[in-house]
This record gives structure tokens, C-alpha cells and sequence, in this order.
């Protein structure tokens, strides 16, 4: 996407969610906070969902019948070295996934410098995430929660980021494929 297209999604600020979206990814409840946070803030903003899946049409009907196109893009698959714009012109990084065994995006959001809020059933948070000093984990049924790690993200955005950032940068390959090993022991 050039960089003229990439622009027109911007308002004043971004939010971010990188995945596939298919049934177990994303919570369909996951559009709630971002109307709470209108009603509820000045600021602007819109939330880009990038990738692509078998939901996309029925979330993108979703959206269109919820009023919230204004809030809420679409972006299709993206390879890596596209993302990287995205990644880079996102202000907070959300992955609001009801089942992943991991979630890399949060270590590539990481590196970008982004605080980053993930559920609690992303793989990575207990490893990755501390709260309130490089983002924040929230129960995944509760998106009123959500709404409210958002904005403290974002208005405190350039701090999360840059303890993410110093934080990701000591984390390796081997100790991530440990941590994955051990969350999936029974």
C-alpha cells in the first residue's frame, strides 16, 4: 500500500489489531470498547484490522450494521514487509484473541516501540506483558476494561512504548519457544 493510501486511514490516532480473522481470533464483542471510547473521549481515532480470513465479509456487515465505519478499517492480508508500516504509524497494539498459543504480533508490536494490550487468553502475556509498565492484560469478557487499558495506553503511549521496546529487545528465539513448550504442557 503506498505510503499517499496508508495516510487517509489516519486520524490522530491509531489503534491496531494484526491477525486472521477466523472464529476463535477475535472476539466478535471486541467492537464494543471502541464506541465507549468515542462516547467517552475528544480524541479521534480508528482501529485498523489488518489481515484477512473467512469472517472478514461477516465482520465487515458487522461493523457497517453496528455504525461504526468511521472507527473501524479494514485492511487486507498484508506480507510482513508491508506491515511494517502499519506497526510503525500505530500508536497502541491491541490483540484481543479468545485462544492463542502465543501470539508473535505482540513480539513484533513490541519491537515497534507499542504498548500493547492482549487478553487473557494470549499465550505471551504472562511473559511478555507487564502490566502497567509496557501495556496491559484484560479479561476477555470484559471489554468495558478494554476501553479503559486503551486510553491509559494511549495517553500514556510513548513510555509503554519505550519500555516495550527495552524489554523485548533482551528476548530470544530459544526463550520464547520455551515459554510456548510450557504453556502447552498439561
Amino acid at each position: 500500500m503506498p505510503i499517499s493510501l496508508l495516510e487517509n486511514f489516519f486520524c490522530n490516532t491509531e489503534f491496531s489489531f494484526f491477525g486472521l480473522l477466523i472464529l476463535f481470533g477475535l472476539s466478535w464483542i471486541v467492537f464494543s470498547p471502541w464506541k465507549t471510547i468515542k462516547n467517552n473521549n475528544d480524541f479521534k481515532f480508528k482501529c485498523l484490522l489488518v489481515g484477512g480470513g473467512k469472517l472478514e465479509k461477516d465482520l465487515e456487515q458487522y461493523v457497517k450494521n453496528l455504525e461504526m465505519q468511521d472507527l473501524i478499517q479494514f485492511v487486507p492480508f498484508k506480507e510482513f514487509n508491508k506491515l511494517t508500516m502499519f506497526y510503525a504509524a500505530a500508536d497502541v497494539f491491541v490483540l484481543p484473541s479468545s485462544r492463542e498459543v502465543w501470539g508473535l504480533v505482540v513480539n513484533e508490536a513490541m519491537n515497534f516501540s507499542l504498548p500493547v494490550i492482549v487478553s487473557n487468553k494470549v499465550g505471551c502475556a504472562s511473559d511478555l506483558i507487564k502490566h502497567g509498565f509496557n501495556g496491559y492484560v484484560y479479561d476477555i469478557n470484559d471489554n468495558k476494561l478494554l476501553a479503559e487499558y486503551i486510553v491509559k495506553a494511549l495517553n500514556n503511549s510513548e513510555e509503554l512504548g519505550k519500555n516495550s521496546f527495552e524489554f523485548i529487545k533482551n528476548i530470544n528465539f530459544n526463550q520464547i519457544c520455551n515459554s510456548i513448550l510450557k504453556s502447552t504442557e498439561v
